[in-house]
Order: structure tokens, then C-alpha cells, then sequence
């Protein structure tokens, strides 16, 4: 995951850290469905990382996955590109 950029909140019952990053796959590794797969994969892998450190969700992590397509409607696999970015709401313990 490419971190696209942080903010930090600070409220008066705590504080939010929220980190917007894109997620990676491999390029040109089949049709969208194939490269939504591995959004997802990708995703798991950064919630598995969070969790090693002991980070906690402040909401669930908003995922959006937008496309290009590249021919028609008929074939809903057929994209340009897809991007996938996704919000992180940490909560920050003092």
C-alpha cells in the first residue's frame, strides 16, 4: 500500500490518526475481476500488518475501487485501469 497521505484528529474524547493510502496490485495481471482479487489480497495484508501492531480501528476501513472501461458494457472485466484507495481510521491511545 502506497500511503497518499495522513491526518491527524485530535477530539475532546480523543484523537484519530486517518491514513489514505492506494493499493498496489501487480499490473497488467489479467481482467478487473483478477485485479480486484488482489485489492483484497492487499488489503489483508496491510490489516494484518496494523494488527502486528497492535493498531485499533476507529471505523472499518472505507475501501473504493474505481475503473476505466477499455471497450464496452458487455464485458465487465474489460477495464484501462483500476485504482483502489483506501481510508484508515486509527484510534491513538495517549
Amino acid at each position: 500500500m502506497w500511503i497518499e497521505r495522513w491526518n491527524f484528529i485530535h477530539y475532546l474524547r480523543g484523537s484519530d490518526l486517518i491514513i489514505r493510502g492506494l493499493l498496489k496490485p501487480q499490473p497488467n495481471e489479467g481482467g478487473g475481476r483478477i485485479i480486484r482479487r488482489m485489492f483484497m489480497d492487499v488489503l489483508d495484508q496491510a490489516l494484518d500488518e496494523l494488527a502486528d501492531l497492535g493498531a485499533v480501528h476507529a471505523r472499518h476501513p472505507d475501501v473504493h475501487i474505481k475503473g476505466e472501461v477499455l471497450h464496452s458494457f458487455d464485458k465487465p472485466d474489460d477495464f484501462a485501469n483500476l485504482r483502489c484507495e483506501v481510508d484508515f481510521h486509527l484510534v491513538v491511545k495517549h
